[in-house]
């Protein structure tokens, strides 16, 4: 899909929109993948987090939603955990299941180090972990963090960058699906997703995306990382953002998947323009774009 030329090319174009801080940083679960064996870092379990299908077996082991929804299978994360919030009959063992996997023992990745050392200033998550707090605080920065709240009471709207623009010394951070010490904010079962929709499409100041981190998401491309855009979740996220644009001003993003889907490529690349995709995987595009940003 690309050759080394062009992937150079996209590489130095990603590189100066990060230098000049006009690049916002969308991370996925996929940044915790385990490093593969060839890899010159290393980022093995059990310090890494595991990802949705780790987390749908964890939750199958005592529900056993598999042996009942033998057709489903554990593919759709939203199904299971929907299913183990019921058989619990409340929603804090499920709580409690998510913070032992992704958050007890863990520890930044080599990768999130190095995107934590690049100049991003606002940087948005679907990630329940703490992990990026953790690697922007090792490299000595200080995130300022919001976290998706659900309700639409107006005392609990969106949390503003508290002074001025983010910076790449204190980024903004956005914790779009929740926190993991914000029970309430975690956006995992079926109905967190349609009500996190629901609000993700609130007219004003009921948007749960301050004012003007929405002008930023409306005029600046974005680096996916950690993602496949097949997930349909993720698209929907994706189309929400930037619900109101005209087409012809969406800025072009960039996602990095080794694997894209084809039909995904002829929409959301060749199609529409709206994303590049970046052939590689990030063990592999995380170095490559910090010794470019660096040099």
């Amino acid at each position: 899909m690309q050759d080394d030329t062009s992937y150079e090319e996209t590489l130095k174009a990603i590189a100066g929109k990060v230098s000049s801080g006009g690049c916002i940083l969308f991370l996925g679960a996929g940044i915790h993948c385990p490093s593969p064996p060839n890899a010159t870092l290393s980022y093995a379990e059990p310090i890494c987090p595991p990802l949705g299908a780790g987390l749908a077996r964890m939750m199958d082991v005592e529900t056993h939603f598999s042996k009942r929804f033998p057709k489903e299978g554990l593919g759709n994360l939203q199904r299971v955990a929907m299913d183990y919030e019921i058989k619990k009959q409340n929603r804090g063992p499920l709580i409690q299941l998510i913070r032992a996997a992704v958050h007890n023992g863990k520890q930044p990745s080599p990768l999130l180090l190095l995107l934590a050392s690049l100049p991003f200033s606002i940087i948005i998550t679907t990630n329940y972990d703490q992990l990026l707090e953790q690697a922007l605080s090792i490299v000595g920065k200080q995130p300022v963090k919001s976290i998706y709240k659900p309700s639409y009471n107006a005392p609990e709207r969106a949390d503003p960058y508290p002074d001025g623009e983010p910076t790449p010394q204190q980024p903004f951070v956005l914790k779009m699906h929740g926190d993991i010490d914000k029970p309430e904010s975690i956006v995992i079962t079926d109905d967190d997703y349609i009500r996190f929709v629901s609000r993700m499409c609130a007219p004003g100041g009921f948007h749960p995306i301050p004012l003007a981190i929405q002008y930023h998401l409306a005029t600046k491309p974005m680096l996916f990382i950690g993602y496949s855009l097949m997930d349909f979740n993720l698209r929907t996220l994706f189309m929400t953002l930037r619900w109101s644009l005209d087409q012809a001003f969406i800025p072009a993003s960039y996602s990095v998947d080794p694997s894209p889907d084809k039909l995904a490529v002829a929409v959301y690349q060749n199609k529409h323009g709206y994303l590049q995709y970046i052939v590689k995987d990030a063990w592999n595009f995380v170095p490559d774009l910090h010794r470019e940003v660096k040099t």
